[in-house]
């Protein structure tokens, strides 16, 4: 990866393990037959790769993210 590269890109820690998956050339975690309703893999990680973003070839990644906190 490019040294000192910067991004003000929404991103999320789901998108660490999609990102070192593609970076040292393995298929991420995928759990088959998972789909649902509506088509939608649930058996896929939620995460979306970094790889494009740091490299200049992708602006972003996702529009949104989810947060949530818990009650202390």
């Amino acid at each position: 990866l490019p040294a000192g590269v910067a991004s003000d890109a929404l991103v999320e820690s789901t998108d660490i393990v999609p990102t070192v998956c593609e970076l040292i050339g393995v298929v991420p975690p995928h759990e088959p037959g998972q789909v649902d309703e509506l088509g939608r893999d649930r058996g896929a990680i939620d995460g979306r790769s970094l790889v494009d973003l740091v490299h200049g070839r992708a602006d972003a990644v996702r529009e949104f993210a989810f947060a949530e906190n818990g009650v202390y």
